[in-house]
């Protein structure tokens, strides 16, 4: 449980400090490619969400259906 609450915490924070970046470290910005950046941030938003997902729930992969395994 507490593995999962600062995993939670972790992600909230990697998304933020994707949209705050450019505030904390221009110089990324001046030396790097605008692509590059741009693929950088979608990455880094995405592990976020992942992060907070499994903060949530609990699991590392999503289940697409509330059905589980019916063997």
């Amino acid at each position: 449980m507490l593995f999962r609450l600062i995993t939670g915490v972790l992600g909230a924070a990697v998304v933020l400090f994707a949209f705050t970046w450019p505030d904390v470290m221009p110089a990324l910005e001046v030396n790097l490619p605008i692509q590059f950046i741009g693929y950088l941030t979608a990455f880094v938003v995405v592990l976020g969400v992942y992060l907070m997902f499994y903060g949530i729930t609990g699991e590392w992969l999503p289940r697409l259906t509330k059905l589980r395994d019916r063997t």
